[in-house]
């Protein structure tokens, strides 16, 4: 934002500073500022200053208190009306419209402004028009307050309205152009038509020409977040736009039109009624208490209560007993640390000596989930896993794929794609699926990270790790499932189960889905996804949380086996309801401690004769620690297997 040094070296007479020094002090102490040349400065004035630092006055003062320069006392600006205001003032968009004033003016002169005014608006990249509106934008420029005036003479009626557009309502600009407008916009209307896009940009109906001899002049004050969304949509900024959407303060609207008002009587004369307003609000200063004692604590170096309350003095703020009130202007001023924030800039930075920090070794503490994380990027990778990161939110389309009354609903969402925070890695995970199977025949991705949700009318936040595998394979799902076993394996969890999922969760199969257990507690799932075309994919999801707690932190040995094992293999028919799972509880059963391991060799399901069974073969190892067996011992246990086998599921030997 550019500035007139000219223009601020008028509230500051006493200023004996050059520009370039004025430029690097308030770069140090306030905003980053630049000497654009002998008369202009170019102030990045922060979102939240702009309703006390966009504007001339602003940084005068801010000037003022960095040099100690004390401002000249303000005059009162109070003119005497000549006539009584005929105009009404109503406000029927009330969300869009805070405070609305106006002033009359009869009988004005329309000429050139004077030399010294257009040069202000030039260094400030506007253009001169003519007297009437220089001095609205010239009073713009000096107070923040934007202003506007209308050749009352062309306007229907006299009622000045602040109401929301009406559907397709046309309104053409003063530069020409015809903007559509919408239900969610606020004008400035007459009885009949809107003469101007509330605080973006004014209309060409009631425009100050050449043969205006009576204005309507006009401040107000608006919602910024409805300005900032209508100059987006009819894509317009202007100086005014862009002031009103940082919200600056309805203090400023009575100001700003009495400045005004001094200088069109001075410069275009003619006669001046009363202002008239609406304004619901109240306004009333901000006072929040100060601790000298805690600021010095803060702050990290020392400093009186007189001397911090001189500084705050000096930019306007008051002070009564132990607060401090913030003037109304200052919108940016909340809490305590607004405060000392004031005082620590104004002090200066560089004059903090600097300290070493202090603190206090603390125990380390070995974290349980950090471990997981490290292990389980580790093992996955070796697995021939890829790592991805995924959006932390869904859309309302994902999320009619899950239980609605779980979804942690965003207040003010990015765009609706991100409407909810995800409940499963998998929502966004598995979008990766189809673009990845395009360029592989084998897509292994997995991710860590965060989901949340409702649980017992509580916000729930936990940690997962979930995956897949994609490809033309049929057996994906046991691959899968062996890759899941060896990662438990490896993060050292002893006490697991399968069990077929009752409750099956989002994206994953009805029917194929095993659910994960270690007592009570489900780890997660492992399963087929839902129908995905032209490939086999298998998911997975575990708990990280819930994992680290399973596990153990404590390696255990054992020594190596000193009697030989003896292999068993066994191949049979069984019903395809049967679970491999129930199987093996019974085979451990029935072995006892002379087993020593069990696998499945082959599982076969394609014949077509057989419909109803499928084939396996399992591998049963026989071993003991203490000896080595004999072949009866063996064949006898083996026997008793085979038969329990035959009782419990109806299997026939091959």
């Amino acid at each position: 934002m550019l500035f007139s040094f000219a223009c601020i070296k008028k509230f500051i007479p006493d200023l004996e500073k050059t520009i370039s020094e004025v430029a690097a002090d308030l770069s140090t102490h306030a905003f980053e500022t630049d000497a654009v040349n002998d008369d202009a400065l170019e102030i990045a004035v922060p979102p939240n200053r702009f309703s006390d630092a966009a504007s001339h006055e602003g940084i005068a003062r801010e000037i003022a208190a960095l040099y100690r320069i004390d401002l000249p006392k303000e005059k009162s600006l109070r003119l005497h009306a000549q006539l009584k205001n005929p105009f009404e003032i109503i406000i029927e968009d009330k969300d869009g419209c805070i405070r609305l004033a106006a002033r009359y003016f009869e009988n004005i002169k329309i000429a050139e402004s004077p030399l010294w005014m257009q040069e202000v608006l030039r260094v400030c990249g506007m253009r001169p028009i003519n007297n009437v509106v220089d001095i609205t934008n010239y009073v713009t420029l000096l107070t923040g307050q934007p202003l506007h005036a209308f050749d009352a003479d062309v306007m229907d009626g006299r009622r000045l309205r602040a109401r929301r557009a009406r559907k397709d309502e046309v309104v053409e600009t003063l530069d020409g152009q015809k903007i559509l407008l919408d239900e969610d916009m606020t004008v400035l209307a007459d009885d009949v038509n809107a003469l101007d896009i509330a605080g973006i940009k004014g209309g060409r109906k009631a425009e100050i020409g050449t043969s205006t001899t009576s204005i309507l002049l006009t401040a107000g004050n608006f919602e910024g977040t409805r300005i900032y969304k209508t100059s987006r949509k009819v894509k317009i900024r202007t100086d005014a736009s862009t002031r009103f959407s940082h919200t600056i303060s309805p203090a400023l609207v009575p100001h700003g039109i009495e400045q005004a008002s001094v200088l069109l009587q001075k410069l275009c004369g003619g006669i001046i009624s009363d202002v008239k307003e609406e304004y619901k609000g109240r306004d009333k200063m901000r006072e929040i208490a100060f601790d000298i004692d805690r600021f010095n604590v803060r702050a990290g170096f020392t400093i009186k209560k007189g001397e911090a309350y001189e500084i705050v003095h000096r930019l306007g703020f008051g002070t009564k007993g132990t607060k401090i009130i913030a003037p109304l202007f200052r919108t940016d001023i909340e809490s305590w640390e607004d405060i000392a924030e004031e005082i620590i800039r104004m002090y200066g930075y560089e004059n903090i000596a600097p300290q070493a920090p202090m603190g206090s070794l603390t125990e380390i503490h070995h974290s349980n989930s950090f471990f997981i994380k490290e292990k389980i990027r580790t093992l996955l990778m070796g697995m021939g896993f890829d790592e991805v990161y995924a959006s932390s939110f869904i859309s309302e389309n994902d999320a009619e794929k899950i239980d609605k009354e779980i979804l942690i609903e965003l207040e003010n969402p990015v765009s609706a794609f991100y409407q909810y925070f995800r409940p499963t890695l998998l929502a966004n995970l598995l979008k990766l699926e189809e673009g990845n199977r395009k360029h592989f025949e084998i897509v292994r991705l997995y991710e860590i990270g965060k989901v949340a949700h409702y649980k017992e009318d509580r916000l729930d936040e936990t940690l997962k790790v979930a995956g897949f595998i994609s490809s033309k394979d049929d057996a994906v799902f046991f691959t899968l499932k062996g890759i899941v076993m060896e990662l438990l394996r490896r993060l050292r969890i002893k006490d697991y189960s399968f069990k077929e999922a009752l409750c099956v969760p989002s994206f994953f199969k009805k029917g194929e889905c095993l659910e994960i257990m270690s007592g009570t507690m489900s780890l997660g799932y492992v399963g087929t996804r839902m129908s995905f075309s032209n490939a086999h994919s298998a998911v997975f999801e575990l708990d990280c949380n819930l994992l680290s707690q399973s596990l153990s932190l404590e390696y255990e040995y054992k020594p190596l086996p000193k009697y030989p094992s003896i292999i068993r293999d066994l191949s049979f028919f069984v019903a395809k309801s049967v679970r491999f799972e129930d199987m093996i509880l019974v085979i451990r059963k029935v072995g006892g401690a002379l087993l020593e391991n069990i696998d499945l060799l082959d599982a076969y399901e394609g014949s077509k004769k057989d419909s109803e069974r499928k084939s396996l073969t399992v591998r049963i190892v026989f071993q003991s620690q203490d000896r080595t067996l004999t072949d009866e011992e063996v064949n006898k246990c083996n026997s008793a297997i085979t038969e329990t086998l035959k009782e419990k599921f109806d299997i026939e030997l091959r």
